[in-house]
């Protein structure tokens, strides 16, 4: 029995080794309801220091980032808005709707309405006649559509200055304009990002399903993820755009993007097939334009693949982190990149454990300070009404002849009023606004949409006016110059970088 015992105890201990040194399961996936399940970052591996440094940044010197919004396992660890964005407020996420198309053409071939991605342009396209069908053409693929390498001579992206965007837009058939494009090269043999492409894309889709992305959208993705309210912009009549014009809240746009991470389950149901995900989310296609690599109508990294649109509009996913961030923007001419530095150098860092750490009050209590902070300043003082602003307040100023259509505005300045109203006189009719000089934005509708106004005096007699529409990539600065014959504005778009003068004289 003694020589027994060593073999056994040892056995035992090997044993008690190979358990302990076993992977442990994952835990199940968390699911939101209807909001999503909150946890501080430190309860979710993430260190809230690096969080608070981001918004501090982004206090200090801001591009237009509008929203900010981190899922780490499941859980919400830090979300904030900038005002004048709220979170009641949704935003158009361009071509980030490239992505929900594709993951709706995934949904269509589940169910039998679109055939595989080995499917050629003439069966996808059905009873066209199709201009230039060369050998080349007939080539085409739903795979080389999907991966923007489809050849055609489209010219519609900021490279080329949308020139062939503006000329389908303009055309009777968006479709048949795109499919009638001559070829520039093979298909598949090179990457050429095209908004037409992806119209092709949510055509095809729209014919095959029999209703608008939007609609089917409603039915088979957005109602099973507990998206309610959305808008997606028309193209032609009575169907969705293709390559653009959806408009979500944040954290709606949040669910998309868990979904790919869940690889296409939602609470126990595959929603999207999972080959379906891991196609669409692995390097099909060498991009190096904004990624090194892009998918079916995804931006793919070696680790992270994105949801990218025009303006700021990042949806980054990234599997071996557990993590789901979403960025919406409006963001600067040249800054394009600044919400992936911010994942790079701040949000990524965090990201320390898949366990919990400690919980950190101090910083934890800072991070929640500038998220309210950001959401919503406290009014600053009034400055001192300047005496050439006392000298027009209420005069009309009638302008030159210009493209905005301008005719004439009235600026009703009052001593210490937080507020400036404006009457404006546009070619389309007249408009009122309000502009805080207090520091805080004020909103006012416009033409069917929101937007909001902040006012600065820069001198005595230079008034900086902040505006932007709130749904929209679109945020300028006209710079409004007092001078004795009147006024003269420069109109900044922040988004394009172009610059306008206009000049007006009292009536």
């Amino acid at each position: 029995m003694r020589r027994l015992a060593l073999p056994l105890i040892a056995l035992v201990s090997l044993c008690l080794l190979a358990t302990a040194g076993a992977k442990k399961a994952a835990p199940p996936p968390v699911w939101p309801g209807e909001t999503w399940e909150r946890g501080s970052p430190e309860s979710q591996g993430m260190d809230s220091a690096p969080l608070a440094e981001m918004l501090e940044r982004l206090h200090e010197d801001n591009p237009g980032i509008r929203s900010v919004s981190v899922i780490r396992n499941g859980r919400l660890v830090l979300d904030a808005r900038v005002a004048p964005f709220t979170r009641v407020d949704s935003h158009v996420i361009h071509s980030c709707t490239k992505s929900v198309v594709s993951a709706l053409i995934g949904i269509a071939m589940t169910e039998g309405k679109l055939p595989g991605v080995d499917t050629g342009l003439t069966e996808l396209f059905p009873g066209r006649e199709i201009a230039g069908m060369d050998a080349d053409k007939r080539a085409i693929t739903l795979e080389h559509l999907l991966t923007m390498s489809a050849g055609l001579a489209t010219e519609d992206s900021y490279l080329h200055d949308w020139t062939g965007l503006n000329e389908m837009r303009q055309s009777s058939d968006w479709a048949q304009y795109v499919l009638d494009l001559p070829m520039r090269a093979a298909p598949g043999e090179r990457f050429e990002y095209s908004n037409g492409v992806a119209q092709l894309l949510g055509e095809m889709l729209q014919d095959a399903v029999g209703m608008s992305a939007q609609d089917y959208a409603c039915e088979r993705l957005f109602a099973p993820l507990g998206i309610g309210e959305t808008d997606w912009e028309e193209g032609p009549p009575g169907r969705s755009m293709g390559y653009s014009g959806l408009r979500l809240r944040p954290l709606d746009l949040a669910r998309i993007g868990y979904l790919y991470l869940r690889g296409g389950e939602w609470d126990g149901e595959q929603l999207l097939p999972r080959d379906w995900v891991a196609a669409s989310t692995s390097p099909r296609v060498a991009a190096g334009t904004m990624a090194p690599h892009y998918g079916y109508q995804w931006w793919v990294s070696d680790s992270v693949c994105t949801m990218l649109g025009y303006g700021g509009q990042f949806v980054h996913v990234l599997p071996e982190q557990d993590l789901v961030v979403v960025f919406m923007s409006a963001l600067e001419s040249g800054r394009f990149f600044t919400p992936t530095r911010l994942l790079h150098e701040y949000i990524l860092p965090a990201a320390v454990s898949r366990g919990p750490l400690p919980e950190n009050p101090a910083s934890l209590a800072r991070l929640d300070a500038l998220i309210a902070e950001l959401g919503s300043p406290e009014p600053l003082p009034v400055q001192p009404l300047p005496a050439a602003a006392r000298e027009l307040a209420g005069k009309p100023q009638r302008f030159e002849s210009n493209p905005q259509g301008l005719v004439s505005l009235v600026m009703d300045f009052e001593e210490g009023g937080a507020e400036l109203p404006v009457a404006a006189h546009l070619a389309m009719g007249s408009i009122g606004i309000r502009v805080g000089l207090d520091g805080v934005h004020r909103r006012s509708e416009l033409l069917g949409r929101s937007w909001a106004f902040r006012g600065d005096w820069q001198s005595d007699s230079t008034l900086a006016v902040d505006y932007e529409s709130i749904d929209r990539v679109t945020r300028l600065r006209t710079t409004i110059h007092f001078e004795e014959n009147g006024l003269r504005l420069e109109i900044h778009n922040l988004v394009t970088g172009r610059v306008s003068e206009l000049a007006a004289a009292p009536e």
